[in-house]
């Protein structure tokens, strides 16, 4: 708008005012430039409207510039994106000359006819009232056919862009104010299609009434016939919705084990027929663990055919043999510990005369110790033998001690070893009797019972390795086409066990996925005519029958275990024309489909839903309508 201004400014004219106003609900600012129509030359004028629009494509310039060299995702390459979008457009809109903006006063400049809008537009409506009521015909103008071409195209654009937006208006508001949103839409509508259809009738109905009798009689016999043809008039219900192609088989192969896949043997667009190779798994440690439990089985065997038998008699009798050495060995110990024990009473009487011989040498030494002193006070015997006696005490009285220690301890140590010994030697006749005795007895049953559930259960364990070992090999279970792009590009990828490895369909027979809106979808059954027409083959229609419809609404696939995608795409065409729950899946067999069709291309398709009277069609919609929005 400053540069509308400034150009006006540039060759002479004056600007009064700026402001801000609202159009189609949406807000907008302005310069009045009107003195531009007193500039006398036309490339000046069409300049002084043309500046905005220019304005805006060197501020688009620069945005593009800087949104390109900007690091995507920074705050200047996102400002940069936003005034590159918003120029953008404003050009666009700006150069419209179906709207009055700067395109619609260029025009309006180039061809030289002020007021070209308000002026198409009378003479619109004056050919619309001679055509519906009869009034008189317009006055030809030089221009008449471009301004009958500019007013119609002008009036449909802006009756088009009006729905536009107060439908996106009801959109918005319905969800958060319900009936009232509605009430104000249609309020807003009604005051809307009153002044854009203002000058249809400027009072030529009445006119027609009293004066065109015969145009009043064409009028009056439309009218009447109408509730006839609505009521007896019949045409074929359709409903329509996209589709996408796939396949009416479809075989996902998955891996059964975990491990890396070794060979590929097909490719993408490959043929496959049932039973063939497709692919080869390798789990390393497969091979050993089943050698492992071979040989555990063999190992299994041999103690449970050794169970059933029980022991050999050269077992017994050596156990025999060894329980009357053990008995001997007993019989032995109890003879030492006899003698033993007769040693042990020799040893204690020694010991009790040594210590009595040595109480009475105590008693002498002691006695010659006092008399020692006695003569040692009076001066008859020197010191030196003094101490000779007290010496002999002494050591008369560490023999006695040593005495009495040696006693003690021989009474405290006894007969232990030896009955130590007995023990030991009972006990091992006790072991080897009660083995004599399970080897009499044999195997028991519990234990016969074991070693063969055992054996089970290693047998179990080398059939599943070996069950394994053959699902390593992945064969197709139908005849058809490999689809998974780059498949021997995966060769040594680790897969987990119920990872996809590649999908094989049957691409001589399709599938069409409709999506309905559920508003439709009560009129469908089973068996009804469809007519398709793919996007790839736009001049061919296709045909085909209903075959089932989905029972719920699709909901989106979440990914599989490993965070990726899962390969088959079952329900990813619900996934996406889906994501408003009005949706429901019709599926249709498609019959005789040309061979240019693949899985997953796309297009629009009809249902046809038998023909019904037209007023019964309207009523039904406008019931559906009225009992949806207004009847909670």
């Amino acid at each position: 708008e400053f540069a509308h201004g400034l150009t006006c400014k540039h060759h002479g004219g004056e600007v009064h005012e700026v402001g801000f106003l609202l159009m189609y609900f949406m807000p907008c600012l302005y310069c009045n430039v009107s003195d531009a129509w007193l500039i006398p030359e036309k490339s000046k004028r069409i300049w002084v409207t043309l500046a905005g629009g220019y304005c805006d494509f060197l501020m688009w310039s620069l945005a593009t510039f800087a949104w390109r060299l900007t690091l995507p995702g920074t705050l200047p390459n996102l400002l940069a994106w936003m005034v590159l979008s918003v120029t953008g457009a404003r050009i666009f809109f700006n150069f419209n000359p179906l709207l009055k903006l700067d395109g619609y006063y260029i025009l309006s400049d180039l061809v030289e006819i002020p007021n070209l809008r308000r002026r198409s537009f009378q003479l619109v409506m004056g050919h619309v009232r001679w055509l519906l009521w009869g009034a008189a015909r317009p006055t030809p103008e030089p221009r008449g056919r471009f301004l009958l071409g500019f007013g119609m195209t002008s009036w449909l654009y802006s009756l088009f862009f009006l729905c536009l937006m107060l439908a996106g208006m009801g959109r918005l508001l319905n969800p958060r104010l319900g009936p009232i949103a509605i009430g104000f839409t249609l309020f807003m509508s009604m005051m809307s299609v009153r002044y854009r259809f203002r000058g249809i009738f400027a009072g030529e109905v009445t006119k027609m009434i009293r004066m065109r009798r015969k145009r009043t009689a064409v009028w009056a016999l439309g009218l009447g016939t109408l509730p006839i043809v609505l009521t007896l008039g019949r045409v074929e219900q359709r409903v329509g919705g996209s589709f996408q192609l796939r396949p009416a088989t479809r075989a996902a192969l998955r891996a059964p084990v975990a491990g890396f896949l070794k060979e590929v043997a097909c490719d993408e667009g490959d043929r496959a027929s049932a039973g063939q190779l497709v692919a080869r798994l390798e789990v390393p440690d497969l091979t050993s663990r089943l050698a492992q439990k071979h040989a555990e089985r063999r190992e299994a065997r041999a103690k449970l055919r050794l169970l059933e038998i029980g022991p050999r008699p050269e077992v017994v009798a050596e156990q025999r043999r060894r329980v009357d050495r053990a008995k001997a060995w007993w019989e032995l110990a109890q003879q030492d510990l006899a003698r033993t024990r007769q040693a042990h009473q020799d040893e204690l009487a020694r010991l009790d005369h040594q210590i009595a011989q040595h109480r009475a040498e105590l008693d002498f030494t002691t006695i010659a110790l006092e008399r020692s002193r006695k003569l040692r006070d009076k001066g008859a015997v020197s010191h030196e033998q003094y101490r000779e006696e007290e010496m002999k005490h002494l050591v008369s009285l560490a023999q006695l001690e040593q005495a009495k220690a040696q006693r003690h301890a021989r009474l405290a140590e006894g007969t232990l070893a030896a009955e130590a010994e007995l023990a030991r030697r009972a006990t091992q006749l006790a072991e080897e009797r009660s083995t004599l005795v399970l080897l009499e007895a044999g195997t028991r049953p519990e234990e016969v019972e074991a070693a063969r559930a055992h054996l089970a259960c290693v047998e179990a364990e080398v059939c599943y390795l070996e069950g394994l070992r053959e699902k390593l090999v992945i064969t197709s279970p139908i005849s058809g086409v490999v689809t998974t792009p780059r498949l021997k590009e995966r060769v040594g990828l680790f897969l987990g066990e119920g990872q996809p490895i590649c999908e094989v369909e049957t691409l001589s027979n399709l599938e069409a996925e409709i999506a309905v809106t559920e508003q439709d979808v009560l009129r469908v059954r089973p068996g009804q005519e469809v007519r398709l027409r793919a996007r790839s083959l736009p001049f061919q229609t296709l045909s085909g029958r209903v075959d089932r419809i989905a029972p719920r609404t699709p909901r989106p696939q979440a990914p599989n275990a490993a965070g990726a995608p899962p390969i088959e795409q079952r329900g990813a065409f619900a996934a996406d024309l889906g994501k408003q729950p009005e949706s429901v899946i019709v599926y249709c067999r498609l019959g005789g489909a040309p061979g240019g069709l693949r899985t997953g291309m796309t297009g629009y398709a009809r249902i046809y839903c038998g023909r019904r009277p037209i007023g019964e069609i309207l009523a039904f919609r406008v019931r559906r309508f009225l009992r949806t929005e207004f009847w909670w």
